[in-house]
């Protein structure tokens, strides 16, 4: 593990801080930093368990982004991460019996 350059939190060379989104790229860090293991890879079933974790929301009559955010996350101007993560084309349009991953 190395830290990042830009917030100085832990982060993998080769991957993204999950911080501040930068990459931590291998050419910044100096020769002790790099000798790290290489991450096996995960299987993708596996992937997707460890990245939703069983967090499913399915949306309910009068439902609408913004409150599904206040709840799950305490703010409902989070509710952009609930469009990015389930691909919602249409922020204002949700449906009834949607299954919502967060």
């Amino acid at each position: 593990m190395a830290k990042c350059k830009y917030c100085g939190a832990e982060v993998a060379i080769g991957a993204r801080c999950t911080y501040c989104g930068s990459k931590a790229e291998s050419w910044y860090y100096s020769g002790e930093e790099k000798k790290q293991e290489p991450k096996k890879k995960k299987a993708l079933h596996d992937r997707v368990r460890d990245l939703f974790n069983g967090k499913i929301y399915i949306v309910k009559k009068g439902d609408c982004l913004w409150n599904i955010a206040k709840n799950l996350y305490g703010s409902g101007a989070e509710y952009y991460r609930l469009v990015k993560l389930n691909n919602i084309q249409d922020p204002n349009h949700i449906e009834v019996g949607w299954k919502l991953y967060y």
